[in-house]
């Protein structure tokens, strides 16, 4: 019998409705690709992980490392974090993403 996705997670989520800032690799035609900043905004974090909703036309790609930082709720401070993409998935046909990040240890 499989598993449900929640059964298989390690850690409960938890609702944290912040912005994030990630490191995202862009491309233009006969250039080397490039690491610029983008924003997105978290939707859930767990001990393992977090997903979040991208803005614009920033895509990840499965596998892939992220610089993130994570703002704390109750300071100005942002964490820096190191995540890998485990999951995306496609908001319809506007320009964003919702992905799963997991913590790089």
């Amino acid at each position: 019998m499989a598993q449900s996705a929640e059964e298989k997670r390690r850690a409960p989520r938890h609702s944290y409705a912040y912005s994030v800032t990630y490191m995202g690799k862009v491309s233009t035609p006969g250039a080397p690709h490039q690491e610029v900043p983008f924003q997105g905004k978290i939707v859930d974090l767990s001990n393992g992980g977090l997903s979040m909703q991208t803005r614009g036309h920033s895509f990840l790609e499965i596998g892939s490392l992220v610089r993130t930082w994570i703002p704390m709720s109750s300071v100005p401070v942002n964490v820096p974090v190191l995540t890998r993409v485990q999951w995306v998935q496609d908001k319809g046909p506007g320009a964003s993403q919702l992905a799963g990040l997991m913590f790089v240890l």
